[in-house]
Order: structure tokens, then C-alpha cells, then sequence
């Protein structure tokens, strides 16, 4: 019986020594199997497949209906089925079990269209165009849109921190043609610079750097501080609204001084006019608090990191009153408080230091 054993069960036996000798019955069942080739893998239905083929069909027709059994799981994620032509889609051989095919949904046949040439869009090779708002068309109802809403929406969350990006947002939305609308938002600015005192260098700063891209700033910019000399013309303190402007104006005023955007024939021209108010108020008692404001919008002006020329235009202007001011008697000037008086004297220190 053991030279009747193939090699391979010999072999198969002797990775175990201490088993049991098999019994006849079970090497000769070890013997018996034995491998099927193609031809009769293809040719005999595997017992899957017969517990599902009707009986008394024809062999093709049984392997007709294994196909299309073996092709189920395609054909419920593609809803149909693939043609039977394609490579990569052969059905699986009866008896063996089932591959998933690998072949993705952009690979399935489908019916040829005729492909439309698409055009190429020219790379642009000069500047990129200027940005055009959607508001701006050029009327005075879109000007207006711009400025109330979007400009000033930007301009209320104006910081050092958004500063890069609020100017370059303003080089794009301004036009250089709409003179009128680079006005306005001119009065805009100016006017959020004095309602907001601390923002003045910023405001200042911004006007400096778009000035060199709308010219036409500067013209209004001119016209702008003739009009506002007017706020210190109205000694009437008690309007909350123009003391808040007289104060940061002035800081706006000496901030665009000190860029250079305005010149010294402008910081002159305040300056004489704040010295002939405080003149004009000094007799009268009741004016003691528009006293102490001009004082602080003249500290504004000159205190500040004004260029040499135009400190020297200040001294020629102030050194004389303010000596004649501090040395007077109280019941001469009325109109002077302890607090303006001391106010002076920092003035006239600063003012002979800096010479």
C-alpha cells in the first residue's frame, strides 16, 4: 500500500511523525483527488451553478444564464450590462469564483459626439485692467451708493492693520476720470479725520499715498482747508460737534503738514486765524472755554513733528502774543484761564527749544 502512495501524500505524512498511520479508506480517497484541467473546468458546471440551472437545459443555455449570474454585482452599480466585446470585461470562467473588474465607468463605450473646438482665451499681456464696481457708472446716485456704503463701510473698520488693504482696495474703486467722485470722497475722508482724532495720522498717511495716483486731491484738498477755517470763525462752544472738528482737524491739518501734502502757506493761514480768535475772546469771560480749545488746536499744529521751515514760520507768528498773553493780568484778559494760561507756557517753551 505505501509504494502505491504518490509522492506528495509520502510528503505530506512525514511533516508529522507522530500521527497516527491513515486508514486505507482515507489514502485511498487522498489518491483520488486529483486536478482538473481547463478544458473540463469549462466544459462541466461547477455544483454552484447546478443547484440554480433548471433541469433539461441544454449546456449552452446553462452557460448562458451562469454569465449573466456571474455579471450581477456589475450591473448593479453601471445598470447595464457591458458589451460582450470588451476586453476588460470578459465573463468570469463557469466554476470559478467571481472577480470584481477593475475597469472604472469612464472606460464604458458610449456613443461618439462630434468635439467642438474650444477657444482659447489670450493670455492678457500688458497691466491687468483697473477694477469697475458694478455701482459706479459715473451718475450721482451711484457715486453716492459707493461712498455710503462701501467706501464707508471700509473706512469705519480703518486700522493699521487693515491699512494695506483698505488703500489698495480704494486704487482699485476710484476713477481718475470721475473727478467729482475723487471730491467727495476727498470731503469724506476729511471729515471722518476730524470726527476721529486718534485716526488722523492714518487718514493723513492714506490721502499722502493716493494723492500720487489722483492728483486731483491735492486741488481739493486746498479748497477743503478754506472751507473748515470757517469752524474756528463760530466761537459758540456749546455745539459738541464743532469742537470735536476743531480738534481733529488741527491734528489733521499738522499730520498733513508734516507729509507734505499741504504746504507751509496752509499751516500759516490757520494759525493766523486761531491767533485773532483767541484775541477776539480774551476780553469776554464767558468765552474762557473756546479760550482752552484754540489753545489745544494750537498745541495740535505746532507740537508736533513739524519740518524746520515752517516751526520757524510759527515762532514769527505766536513768540510775541504769547508772551504778551502769559504776562497780563487776569482781570486784563478775563477770557484766559489758569488752564489756557499754562497751556501757553508749554507752547513758548516748546516752541524756543525747538528753534
Amino acid at each position: 500500500m505505501a509504494s502505491m502512495m504518490s509522492p506528495m501524500v509520502t510528503s505530506i505524512l512525514a511533516l508529522r511523525s507522530e500521527l497516527r498511520p491513515a486508514s486505507d479508506e482515507l489514502k485511498k480517497r487522498v489518491q483520488s483527488i486529483r486536478v482538473r484541467s481547463t478544458q473540463e473546468t469549462q466544459s462541466v458546471p461547477g455544483w454552484r451553478q447546478k443547484a440554480h440551472m433548471p433541469s433539461g437545459s441544454s449546456n449552452h443555455g446553462s452557460q448562458g444564464q451562469l454569465h449573466q449570474q456571474g455579471r450581477w454585482r456589475n450591473s448593479g452599480s453601471s445598470n447595464s450590462l457591458h458589451s460582450p466585446g470588451s476586453p476588460g470585461n470578459a465573463s468570469p470562467t463557469p466554476g470559478s469564483p467571481f472577480r470584481f473588474s477593475n475597469t472604472s465607468p469612464a472606460n464604458i463605450p458610449t456613443t461618439p459626439t462630434p468635439s467642438t473646438p474650444v477657444p482659447s482665451t489670450p493670455t492678457p499681456s500688458g497691466p491687468p485692467m483697473r477694477y469697475v464696481s458694478r455701482f459706479h457708472n459715473g451718475d450721482k446716485k451711484g457715486d453716492d451708493q459707493i461712498l455710503n456704503t462701501i467706501i464707508l463701510n471700509k473706512l469705519n473698520v480703518f486700522s493699521v492693520k487693515t491699512y494695506d488693504d483698505v488703500k489698495q482696495f480704494l486704487f482699485q474703486i476710484l476713477g481718475s476720470d470721475q473727478r467729482e467722485f475723487v471730491r467727495e470722497f476727498t470731503w469724506l475722508v476729511f471729515r471722518k479725520a476730524a470726527a476721529e482724532d486718534k485716526f488722523c495720522p492714518l487718514f493723513a498717511k492714506l490721502l499722502s499715498d493716493i494723492k500720487k495716483e489722483y492728483p486731483v486731491i491735492l486741488e481739493e484738498m486746498q479748497n477743503l482747508h478754506t472751507t473748515y477755517l470757517d469752524i474756528w470763525k463760530n466761537q459758540d462752544s456749546d455745539t459738541k460737534v464743532d469742537r470735536r472738528c476743531r480738534l481733529g482737524y488741527s491734528q489733521f491739518l499738522a499730520e498733513l503738514t508734516v507729509l507734505g501734502v499741504l504746504e507751509s502757506d496752509a499751516m500759516k493761514a490757520t494759525i493766523q486765524i486761531l491767533r485773532d480768535c483767541i484775541i477776539e475772546c480774551l476780553p469776554n469771560q464767558g468765552s474762557q472755554a473756546t479760550v482752552e480749545e484754540y489753545t489745544d488746536c494750537l498745541k495740535q499744529l505746532c507740537m508736533g513733528k513739524i519740518p524746520k521751515p515752517i516751526q520757524q514760520i510759527i515762532r514769527d507768528l505766536l513768540i510775541a502774543d504769547l508772551d504778551i498773553w502769559i504776562s497780563k493780568d487776569v482781570k486784563e484778559v478775563p477770557g484766559l484761564s489758569s488752564k489756557s494760561r499754562f497751556a501757553f507756557m508749554d507752547l513758548r517753551d516748546f516752541l524756543v527749544k525747538s528753534a
